[in-house]
């Protein structure tokens, strides 16, 4: 079975969008939320973001064929 990378990347994008959204709508109310709370959702968005550029450069090296980037 062969992983789809662009199927990974789309959902770590998603999920990142999901919790940068949510930031967006605690921002109005802060007490909703603590600053611990912010930080850790952050984090997880630079997460996703982050995963989501790996496996977007996987697919990519998957097109062309390329086995080692040494």
């Amino acid at each position: 079975m062969s992983i789809n990378h662009l199927q990974l990347v789309n959902q770590k994008l998603a999920f990142a969008s999901s919790i940068i959204a949510s930031l967006a709508t605690s921002s109005n109310n802060t007490a909703a939320i603590s600053k611990l709370q912010q930080q850790a959702l952050k984090d997880a968005a630079v997460f996703h973001l982050a995963t989501a550029l790996h496996f977007y450069v996987r697919e990519l090296a998957e097109q062309h064929r390329i086995t080692s980037l040494q």
